[in-house]
């Protein structure tokens, strides 16, 4: 018997690992997406697991399909085992009184009061039943991971419920996930970072905003010291808390693959209740929004990362939002000029439980068997309704979703760059002097730009670098700091410096030890071709330069990198100059550095290379001039 038991738990526990690994290789060889949501107390979520199957009480389609999505197949639940449970209820406020139990405790003992409570209980093992029913047929997704601070409950793992104010509760992260699963073909990882009654003037206070300004009655108290110490708390262990878990990725989604990286693909806010009650605080909304949405971009150095502002809607209507001096600043924040097309607000009170409203409304406490199916939470938690929170999600993931597709509309098909992506300028003397103004560095990133590309550069160009320099300083200079590309300009100091340079079978090593690292971190690579060293082909240092250049196109071919034939240009673009035109510094300041007409032709191969067209390139080259 124990045998017989023991095996078909292996069974089961082998089925298990069989379905998570067959999942996991559907989303492998993809980006990690990880979206972080962060906020006060409604982005932690009061709502009790069971009052998400309030959904069946409506017969909205939108509701309908929460429901699906929320759900397993087969789990029971119907509008008919709702509405079971919603008379179950009534009956259980008619025989107690509602929440104070008065009918009962105002009962002589007695047969009469056994009889009423034994009654009682059983409609409260229903009750139970249903809640258990409830939680154990909410969908646990093999696709979204959560990383969770919500108050005191802290968790990872898959997402499911449970991941709100308790164990037992969600708040936006479960509908906001669930419905992004079914937007998006890659694993998804949400960050969560959420604490009550915090306001964005003081706790989340972002740095840009500047120092917080103390009123009267702080400045005058024995604590003001301790109250600028704590200006921005909140942003702080928000930042270290994401930062964490971006530097151990795989521990948080087991799809996680470095070859392949991660990108920070959004970001929502749902906060303002703490702001309401203070002129200074609902007056600078609007500016702390605008200024905590450009940190958390520099903060993570994604320049137009997605953004959605959860509209604080506690007022119900549009009538009572619109005279709500924080719901207005959450709204022209979303619109200033300089987010348009990356920044959007969803308004929360179009998603409000009007239903549960009402039950509360006509006194939660006698009603109290009825009130706890819908809701379990005060208004300004929106009621605790699990109907409210998945609906709101969904209208977030919507929302991003919208954004992603902004971005991704916004670049020209065929370029392989993205906006929010972190280009690393890897080279010598050449790409220390591209950084410059005017340099062909700047210049790529001025021409990704024209094209809606914003790049985070890094550069790590140092003079008189070579191949076993720049691969010991690989992981120091680029890979510490996880771009997404990086550009490798590599060769001209292995031949120029003779005797104390790089021979070809040392170079090769080398070259590859630095494209096998990047790619191992995720990062994709871009060989440039050495430029010449000194304005002639003919020269002794160009015929030694030219296997170098040969084993960079046969590797780029093999390891599929991206490749800007630098070395072709130079030569071809030296054959444009009339020949009495003067020699040795048509392209190069000294027969190797650029000057400016070789920084243009430089740029021009490698914006090529990432896929802009010479159209586009002849556009923004009359910038250059």
């Amino acid at each position: 018997m124990k045998n017989a038991i023991l095996n078909k738990l292996c069974l089961a526990i082998l089925l298990s690992l069989f379905s998570i690994s067959g999942f996991a290789s559907k989303l492998a060889g993809k980006k990690l997406q990880v979206f972080i949501l962060a906020g006060q107390s409604n982005m932690v979520g009061h709502a009790n697991t069971h009052t998400i199957a309030t959904l069946y009480e409506s017969d909205d389609a939108k509701d309908k399909r929460l429901a699906q999505m929320v759900f397993k197949k087969g789990s029971g639940l119907s509008q008919n085992v709702l509405s079971e449970q919603l008379a179950e209820g009534r009956k259980t406020d008619e025989l107690t009184g509602g929440i104070s139990n008065d009918k009962i405790k105002n009962m002589s003992d007695g047969p009469e009061k056994t009889a009423l409570e034994a009654k009682v209980k059983k409609h409260k093992d229903a009750y139970e039943a249903y809640r258990k029913q409830v939680a154990s047929a909410c969908v646990v997704s093999e696709q979204v991971y959560v990383s969770a601070i919500a108050d005191g409950n802290k968790r990872s793992g898959p997402l499911s419920v449970g991941y709100g104010g308790n164990k037992d509760k969600i708040g936006p992260e479960y509908g906001f996930g669930l419905s992004l699963a079914q937007k998006l073909d890659a694993p998804i990882l949400l960050i969560k970072t959420s604490w009550g009654g915090k306001s964005i003037n003081y706790n989340f206070r972002p740095p840009s905003a500047g120092p917080y300004q103390l009123n009267e009655k702080e400045k005058n108290g024995d604590k003001a010291e301790e109250i600028r110490k704590n200006a921005g708390l909140n942003w702080r262990m928000m930042n270290e808390t994401v930062h964490a878990v971006l530097n151990d990725l795989k521990k948080y989604h087991p799809a996680y693959d470095p070859k392949f990286g991660h990108e920070m693909a959004g970001f929502v806010w749902f906060q303002g209740f703490n702001d309401q009650f203070s002129d200074a605080f609902r007056d600078n909304y609007r500016q702390n929004m605008i200024h905590f949405i450009k940190d958390v971009r520099r903060e993570y150095e994604t320049p137009k990362m997605p953004f959605v502002i959860g509209v604080l809607g506690t007022n119900m209507t549009k009538e009572g939002v619109d005279k709500n001096a924080v719901s207005v600043g959450q709204r022209e924040a979303a619109k200033a000029p300089e987010f348009k097309g990356n920044v959007v607000s969803v308004e929360s009170y179009k998603v409000y439980d009007l239903k549960a409203r009402k039950v509360f409304d006509g006194g939660w406490a006698k009603n109290f068997a009825q009130w706890r199916l819908v809701g379990s939470d005060r208004p300004y938690h929106y009621l605790g309704s699990g109907k409210f929170f998945v609906r709101l999600g969904d209208a977030f993931a919507n929302a991003m979703f919208g954004l992603i597709e902004n971005k991704m509309a916004s670049v020209p098909s065929g370029i392989a760059v993205t906006s929010g992506e972190k280009i690393a300028f890897l080279g010598d003397s050449i790409t220390a002097a591209g950084k410059r103004p005017g340099g062909y560095c700047q210049l790529v990133l001025s021409a990704l730009k024209d094209q809606g590309i914003e790049i985070t550069p890094v550069f790590a160009g140092i003079g008189g670098h070579k191949s076993n320099q720049m691969l010991a300083r690989l992981e120091k200079d680029v890979l510490r700091h996880k771009p997404d590309w990086m550009t490798l300009s590599c060769g001209v100091n292995d031949v120029w410096h003779g005797a104390r340079g790089i021979d070809l079978p040392s170079y090769k090593k080398n070259i590859t030890a630095i494209v096998d690292q990047a790619q191992a971190a995720g990062v994709k690579v871009m060989l440039l071709t050495s430029t010449m060293i000194r304005e002639d082909q003919a020269n002794a240092l160009n015929q030694k330069l030219a296997p170098y250049n040969d084993f960079l196109k046969a590797l780029a071919k093999e390891k599929k990198c991206l490749l800007a034939d630098l070395n072709a240009d130079m030569q071809a673009a030296l054959k444009e100059f009339p020949p009495d035109a003067p020699k040795g510094k048509q392209l190069t300041s000294d027969g190797v550095h650029m000057n400016k007409s070789g920084n243009v032709m430089m740029a021009r191969g490698v914006a090529k290379a990432f896929g802009l067209s010479d159209k586009q390139l002849d556009e923004s080259a009359k910038k250059w001039k």
